[in-house]
């Protein structure tokens, strides 16, 4: 018996997201279930590594600028720290309110 893989975002989603592209074709049944873990997985390490530069700061309150201090994500897409800078977007062409307005 196959064991089920609790998600907190919805594979359905995901999938409609993934869909949204004109270069995406068949999706596997798996895909979207795993999108959906590596989602949640990567916001908890994002989340933890901000609340850490929070703490370091003594802030009470976490904000975007705490984001932009984690150097996982100016590494991971090339930017020069902006924190709407995104790496879907910065490929795809699209402006991040274009892109994700979408969603």
């Amino acid at each position: 018996m196959r064991k089920k893989l609790d998600t907190r975002f919805p594979a359905a989603r995901i999938k409609k997201i993934m869909q949204a592209d004109e270069d995406v074709g068949k999706i596997a049944l798996a895909v979207p279930v795993l999108v959906s873990k590596a989602l949640e997985l990567f916001l908890q390490d994002l989340c933890d590594r901000t609340y850490e530069i929070t703490l370091q700061r003594g802030a009470k309150t976490m904000n975007s600028l705490h984001l932009t201090n984690w150097e996982g994500i100016n590494k991971q897409n090339g930017s020069n720290g902006k924190a709407n800078s995104c790496t879907w977007c910065t490929r795809a062409g699209k402006t991040p309110a274009k892109m994700h307005m979408n969603m």
